[in-house]
């Protein structure tokens, strides 16, 4: 047994939102590095940047962190081989539709999974950790 996963879910996302979804993946990714709380963080925002890194002329999450370029290039990624496991992580306002601008976003979720620990002892830390970093975005 490895452990176990837990979802953590946004509500409405737009482009204005991006700060603070860096902010939150920074500190879950800081959280893996540390090597006793979580065992992995898996998140389309991670995948997003390194798609936008591969395959477009941005340089920088924060260029496509506008009204015109978010929608276009977080569809673009949804129907790529980088992000098209990630479309379940997302509810639209409306249908997402190829070559289109995604909706409105309602809804979005990361996945996190903590090592196996061995009791309350150790459980509860770490949530509290999880937790921590969570609030203060």
């Amino acid at each position: 047994d490895n452990g176990w996963s837990a979802d953590v879910y946004s509500g409405e996302l737009s482009y204005k939102d991006l700060e603070e979804i860096d902010d939150l993946v920074n500190g879950l990714t800081n959280l893996k590095q540390e090597g006793h709380i979580l065992r992995d963080v898996d998140t389309w925002w991670s995948k997003l940047k390194e798609y936008a890194n591969d395959k477009t002329e941005f340089t920088s999450w924060q260029e496509f962190a506008t009204e015109k370029d978010f929608p276009v290039i977080l569809s673009d990624f949804l129907f790529s081989s980088y992000g098209s496991k990630y479309k379940s992580h997302f509810k639209f306002e409306d249908n997402l539709v190829c070559n289109e601008g995604a909706p409105a976003i309602i809804a979005s979720k990361f996945q996190i999974h903590y090592f196996k620990f061995s009791g309350p002892e150790t459980h509860i830390p770490a949530r509290a950790a999880v937790t921590q970093v969570i609030e203060t975005v």
